[in-house]
């Protein structure tokens, strides 16, 4: 994985994140864009949403390369990145608990603009587009 560190994260460049299954109704329940669905409408989406753990220097997408949907981010910081040109520019931070792609998932436009890196330990889910939807 050739990776370009901007110099915020660790060095760690080729940290995988590991499934490690769904995430609980109080992991959605906590994120503003699922607070006020009940038990029933969260279900589903925990079904579909595979939870990830991964450490700092973890690469979560890469600028360029299709989203593989809604990123739920429950615990840590991802720290996003954008080329110009030759240089990393560096953008803002995700901390969680946030979600991260949503409106970019609905309207069908999976092009990552920007790569995200954990900054130390995360906890994360991806919803898929089409479950999320």
């Amino acid at each position: 994985m050739a990776t370009v560190d901007s110099g915020r994260q660790t060095a760690a460049t080729g940290n995988a994140i590991a499934p490690t299954g769904h995430p609980s109704l109080d992991d959605l329940r906590a994120l503003d864009l699922l607070a006020d669905l009940d038990d029933e409408q969260l279900r589903p989406m925990s079904e579909a949403a595979v939870l990830y753990e991964g450490s700092g220097g973890s690469l979560i997408s890469r600028e360029g390369e299709e989203s593989l949907g809604t990123i739920l981010l429950f615990e840590g910081t991802l720290h996003g990145t954008m080329r110009d040109g030759d240089r990393v520019e560096p953008l803002s931070d995700q901390v969680g608990p946030t979600w991260i792609g949503a409106i970019q998932t609905l309207t069908g436009d999976l092009a990552t603009g920007l790569s995200l890196r954990a900054t130390g330990p995360v906890r994360l889910a991806v919803v898929a587009p089409a479950p999320f939807t």
